[in-house]
């Protein structure tokens, strides 16, 4: 949940730049202008250069996958009155990518990740983004409203047999767009009579309109050449409504309960023409399902101290089912997803605010889960019929000495199929669930200074340490992705006006990959080298901000 900074009555500007490793530079520049008291604007611009930590040794160069971004946000806020306050905002960005960044898993294991592209063709992503939010103080409430729409539109070439010689070619043009509207109130808190403690509410509906459309050329060469030719459609329309009351009998407790209704309408119409002996048969895909649930939840907090609490909530989920079109064969449908979660925890703090400890433990229960699947010319998603996720997460901070703030974290997580019978990759019931690593720890610290040794500058370091175990990416992926531990490094001087910071980061440069490709599912004698993300390798430079 990425919340930007509004517009303020405070002028403000600053300069950020970063240098680092693979030619990389990046800038950002923010300038917040008050123009009259009521009448705020708020700009940023950004940019990046990086020629990659991929190399790519075939083809008509042996250079790495570059890329660049651009892009920029302006926003209005504009408050006539104490209560009514107007936002609106308009953010577009661009980026161009020379080529997938995916890598064969021997070139990651001998440190030196490289593709097996024959062909780099540049891959562009453009995005725009507007919301208006328009906010109004009742003395029993807040009211607001959120209206946004978003466009996204990809286009480019893949050389999509991911072997030296220009075997496939995928070429795409996808173009997203969405249309949302949310309004909700937020109560104030109210005193119930005859001592009954206090209540507080809030309700709302929201609206979304989706729509998404694809053109996809995809052409076999060789000895036994062929091409499709496939316009997809997909649109989803979503209505909700939802609510809670909140209610503390007594200013130690808290008791809660809620619920949402949603709807989504999902329709799906594809047409693939087929050319040459590598495809024979014309196809047509057509489907409209909805998907309704009613999700409620409940929850109970009790201040136990000011320093301690405790909690405990069950709350339950939905995720509508869809389509998914392959690059070959018959398109994939899938139902809706509902889970069931239970969790309880506490939340504290110790020796006069210098020690914090929360811990949480939680049980999930899925039915017909939807899980990535690992095919031939692109994943997909099947439902499994059930699915159980027991868990649990405790975070310790301390500040020993002033200026010294320690956090470590640790997460363990058992997750698995309880029914899974019926998988195209056949029984997988007591498997793990894909991409879920059963433990997890993090550790920063933080160290400031606490008086000036340069003018106003104060010197400042930063550590950060971060563990995940092993996971596989995708149900009938051969392929199991390591466990990695990447640590990073920060040093510097920072001011009111000034911060310079050199850091590395991955320093041990740790070899790792975040995801393995579908693309291993293919037969051995079509692309016999495994298929996966890279993580970033050691990168190290300096970064300078400036504040006007």
């Amino acid at each position: 949940n990425v919340v930007t900074n509004k517009p303020s009555d405070t002028f403000e500007a600053s300069l950020r730049t970063e240098f680092g490793s693979y030619f990389d530079f990046t800038g950002e520049a923010v300038v917040n202008i008050p123009i009259t008291e009521k009448l705020a604007i708020r700009a940023v611009g950004y940019g990046e250069i990086s020629d990659g930590f991929v190399d790519a040794p075939f083809g008509d160069t042996e250079d790495s996958i570059g890329n660049e971004n651009a892009g920029g946000r302006f926003s209005v806020r504009y408050t006539p009155t104490d209560r009514l306050t107007f936002d609106a905002s308009v953010q577009v960005d661009r980026t161009a990518i020379d080529a997938p960044l995916f890598a064969i898993e021997e070139t990651l294991l001998d440190g030196d990740p490289a593709i097996l592209n024959g062909r780099i063709d540049e891959l562009e992503i453009e995005r725009i983004n507007v919301v208006g939010e328009i906010q109004y103080d009742f003395d029993v409430g807040l009211l607001r409203s959120i209206t946004a729409f978003n466009r996204t539109t990809f286009e480019g070439d893949e050389d999509f047999d991911f072997t030296p010689a220009d075997a496939t070619l995928l070429t795409r043009d996808n173009s997203d767009r969405a249309f949302s509207q949310e309004v909700r109130f937020e109560s104030a808190v109210f005193s119930l009579p005859s001592g009954f403690g206090t209540i507080s509410a809030n309700g709302g509906f929201s609206y979304a309109d989706i729509k998404g459309v694809l053109a996809q050329r995809f052409a076999a060469l060789g000895d036994d050449p062929g091409a499709s030719v496939t316009d997809a459609e997909t649109d989803i329309t979503h209505v909700s409504a939802f609510g809670d009351v909140r209610w503390r009998p007594i200013d130690q407790l808290e008791l809660a309960v809620g619920a949402r209704f949603s709807r989504d309408k999902v329709s799906f119409d594809r047409t693939v023409t087929r050319f040459g002996s590598f495809f024979r048969d014309p196809s047509i895909s057509e489907g409209d399902r909805t998907f309704t649930a009613i999700t409620p939840n409940a929850s109970v907090l009790f201040d136990w101290t000011e320093n301690l609490s405790t909690y405990f909530s069950f709350s339950t989920g939905f995720r509508p089912g869809g389509f998914v079109g392959t690059s070959a064969g018959p398109s994939i449908e899938f139902d809706e997803e509902n889970v069931r979660s239970f969790e309880g925890g506490l939340k504290s703090t110790w020796l006069d605010g210098q020690l914090t400890v929360n811990a949480s433990g939680y049980a999930l229960f899925y039915n017909d889960i939807q899980v990535p699947i690992a095919r031939a010319f692109g994943g997909g998603v099947e439902n499994a019929a059930t699915a159980r996720s027991v868990g649990a997460e405790i975070t310790v901070g301390t500040t020993p000495v002033p200026g010294l703030n320690l956090q470590a974290g640790l997460g363990l997580a058992y997750a698995k199929f309880t029914d899974f019978e019926e998988s195209i990759s056949g029984d997988q019931t007591g498997e793990r669930l894909p991409r879920a690593p059963r433990t997890s720890f993090s550790f920063i610290g933080d160290y400031e200074h606490p008086s000036p040794i340069i003018a106003d500058l104060q010197p400042f370091a930063r550590v950060e340490y971060s563990y995940r175990s092993d996971f596989s990416d995708a149900v009938g992926d051969t392929t199991t992705l390591d466990g990695y531990d990447v640590t990073n490094f920060r040093l510097g001087v920072r001011g009111e006006r000034l911060e310079v910071a050199l850091f590395v980061e991955n320093a041990f440069n740790e070899l790792y990959a975040t995801e393995a490709f579908p693309g291993s599912g293919f037969e051995p004698d079509f692309a016999p080298q495994n298929l996966v993300v890279p993580g970033e390798t050691r990168r190290f430079g300096v970064v300078t901000t400036v504040r006007f």
